[in-house]
């Protein structure tokens, strides 16, 4: 499993990224999920 993350309390783009990553990982085959901390921006 491969989990993606971004900086620390991240924007919006920075979760967009996020989820559109590993979402292309998940079609490409590898197991993925997209995780952050902190407050949302």
């Amino acid at each position: 499993m491969i989990i993606v993350t971004g900086c620390q309390g991240p924007d919006l783009d920075g979760v967009a990224c996020m989820i559109a990553y590993s979402e292309l990982l998940n079609i490409q085959g590898t197991v993925s999920e997209s995780v952050y901390s902190g407050e949302l921006d």
